[in-house]
């Protein structure tokens, strides 16, 4: 027997999140807590500069989010960004670091002006 009240199915859109980390222990954990905390559902990975624009440019219209480290063993992540400034006005892009030295945030801030 039913209440008679209808029960309202979840749904919940997924941002689909690529993400560009080089250690793994971060990308796991970054993964796994957005996922959980956010309706994040990871779309894939890549560890270098180069990786992540060859994943980005095949794949034009399967992100909606860009997570990128600042610093990768290979590249950066602000030169991610600047390969991506043709990416659709729904398509967003998130430079983390774990870095916070006074030289970082000089560097920064000059980057951006």
């Amino acid at each position: 027997m039913t209440s008679g009240l209808a029960q309202k199915k979840s749904t919940t859109v997924k941002l689909r999140t690529f993400f560009v980390e080089d250690n793994p222990t971060i990308r796991e954990n970054l993964i796994a807590t957005l996922a959980e905390l956010a309706d994040v559902e990871a779309v894939g990975i890549a560890e270098t500069e180069s990786d992540a624009s060859q994943w980005l440019n095949s794949n034009p219209d399967a992100w909606d989010l860009v997570i990128v480290d600042l610093f990768l063993r290979e590249g950066s992540g602000l030169g991610i960004v600047s390969d991506f400034k043709h990416r659709t006005a729904s398509q967003k892009m998130l430079v983390l670091s774990n870095y916070a030295t006074m030289q970082l945030q000089m560097s920064e801030s000059d980057a951006l002006l």
